[in-house]
């Protein structure tokens, strides 16, 4: 469970205060009223979920997804993320609000027999390191404009080669 849920709740942490810190009103409201921190780190979760692909399946039955049409024995990847910002499920799905009324019901986790075992840990790291970051660097700003930053992007997971910050 160590193994497995380290870089992606680091990722998470990367991306979630990258999130932060290129929002600055979401930031200025999170820093004013810091019981919002459990919101924040959900709004982080469902903007920026842990993996960044999706579980093969194979489909059992003719279907059609998104226009598409799957037939049986044919592979599909859903990425979960994508359900996160589903406008049938979330209103303005694609803004990052950490004041968002939706209740925490995104699939950041995973769903059913594959939601992740280490939930509730991911949730408590993220809640304890966002919070200590706040506190202990309230100037905290990124080092060099946002668009200079790289990515790298793999199957499972896209994360900031680095994410150079000052305070």
């Amino acid at each position: 469970m160590i193994s497995a849920g380290h870089e992606t709740t680091a990722t998470v942490f990367t991306r979630g205060l990258y999130m932060l810190l290129t929002h600055p009103g979401q930031l200025a409201l999170l820093r004013a009223e810091p019981e919002r921190l459990d919101a924040a780190v959900e709004e982080i979760l469902r903007y920026v979920p842990p993996g960044s692909g999706g579980t093969p399946r194979i489909a059992t039955a003719e279907i059609e997804l998104g226009g598409i049409r799957v037939k049986p024995h044919e592979g599909v990847i859903a990425p979960f993320g994508a359900a996160n910002h589903d406008p049938a499920r979330f209103a303005d799905p694609d803004t990052f609000d950490i004041a968002r009324v939706d209740p925490p019901s995104h699939i950041a986790f995973g769903h059913g027999p594959h939601h992740c075992l280490g939930v509730h840990l991911a949730r408590l790291e993220l809640r304890v390191a966002f919070e200590a970051v706040l506190r202990r660097l309230p100037d905290l700003d990124l080092a060099v404009p946002a668009e200079e930053l790289a990515w790298s992007e793999g199957l499972r997971v896209l994360k900031l080669q680095a994410l150079p910050v000052r305070w």
